[in-house]
């Protein structure tokens, strides 16, 4: 059962204090087997994300949209946005860029291009 549950650190958890539970002289066994498979996995991390390059581990999510609107003043505008996140040997770092582009037309014309970036480190 441990190795069945060894790819998912919350399962083996699970798995190990119940098969603690049900085998109490069987639990130095069962911790060693556990640690072992933690190191396995921490080792397979470490190893990941030594050999990835710049583009590789990211991660994310994108959105854009537009809006028109009129009347007295007419308004033109598209907002893009992306989310990502890439994963590091020191943690995640998380990025959050938006811009938003609009035009209006009436008595007074102007165009606003707005950025905005955030960097968030877990």
């Amino acid at each position: 059962m441990l190795d069945a549950a060894a790819g998912d650190p919350t399962q083996l958890k699970i798995v190990a204090d119940i098969a603690k539970k049900t085998n109490p002289q069987s639990a130095a066994e069962i911790e060693t087997k556990v640690t072992v498979f933690a190191a396995a996995q921490a080792n397979a991390r470490e190893e990941k994300l030594t050999s990835q390059g710049f583009f590789d581990g990211w991660s994310g999510s994108g959105e854009a949209g537009g809006f028109i609107s009129s009347g007295n003043t007419n308004n033109k505008g598209i907002a893009i946005g992306a989310n990502l996140a890439k994963e590091t040997r020191a943690g995640s770092t998380l990025y959050a860029v938006l811009l938003i582009f609009s035009a209006k037309t009436a008595l007074q014309h102007a165009n606003v291009i707005s950025p905005a970036m955030k960097e968030i480190t877990i």
